[in-house]
């Protein structure tokens, strides 16, 4: 499960190199698949509704990983 937010991260660098050049509709497009996949992926490993013994250190990477992600997205659209 933290193949998950690993896998955030990837698609960033993957979406990133082409937004450089300031794109606003590769970084807008990004940001709400970001979005879309981090709800998707919260919902199945959230501390309340997984009960896998380690379940909070996986969400707080994947919470990272959002995060980083959507800091990154609002310093190309500067």
């Amino acid at each position: 499960q933290a193949i998950t937010a690993l896998t955030i991260l990837e698609l960033s660098q993957q979406y990133l190199t082409p937004c450089v050049g300031g794109k606003l509709e590769a970084i807008n497009e990004l940001r709400n698949m970001a979005k879309k996949k981090f709800r998707e992926c919260s919902r199945l490993i959230h501390p309340d509704k997984c009960a896998y013994p380690d379940v909070s250190s996986v969400f707080a990477i994947l919470e990272n990983a959002h995060r980083v992600l959507k800091q990154k997205l609002e310093q190309l659209q500067k």
